[in-house]
């Protein structure tokens, strides 16, 4: 891992590219063909998919890939965190299908290899009660989108336990 940080633009930049590059060639995926993304929405994940397969599923290397995952998506990789959550569920019996999940995983990393994660710094004096109002206002709006859950954020905070 590499963290740099830039004090005239106010930024500090967390990139693993030695280590993704590390596990794609632990893992025979140094030379996979890209996917620009993480998961099928065709393919459904399921224990009782993996008990029909009864594959011999190497389930040792299935779980170094996880815990290998793992890693990146805590660290720098926080795209990847769903993707990688859902496939280590079947940590005790993966199948088949399960492999070709992880796989396309790798294949996403392979795709975007090079992105870093970069902490900009916003301003210089925060006054925490605007922040907070801001960030209130920006959470309702989005809330309010069709499409997303509904739920609006009451303008009277006078029921809020906070308060009390």
């Amino acid at each position: 891992m590499r963290i740099e940080q830039r004090q005239d633009k106010g930024q500090i930049i967390v990139d693993q590219d030695e280590y993704i590059n590390k596990i794609l060639k632990k893992f025979n995926m140094s030379d996979c063909n890209s996917s620009s993304t993480l998961m099928d929405l065709n393919v459904k994940l399921s224990k009782i998919e993996s008990m029909k397969e009864k594959t011999d599923m190497d389930r040792i290397l299935y779980q170094k890939a996880i815990g290998s995952l793992l890693y990146a998506a805590q660290i720098s990789r926080p795209d990847i965190n769903y993707a990688v959550y859902t496939c280590n569920r079947y940590n005790n019996n993966p199948g088949q299908s399960h492999w070709s999940a992880v796989k396309r995983i790798f294949r996403y990393l392979q795709e975007i290899r090079g992105a870093k994660l970069i902490f900009q710094r916003i301003m210089k004096s925060m006054n925490i009660a605007i922040l907070i109002e801001e960030m209130t206002q920006m959470i309702s709006y989005w809330l309010c989108l069709p499409g997303v859950w509904n739920h609006r954020i009451p303008k009277d905070n006078s029921h809020n336990s906070f308060d009390k």
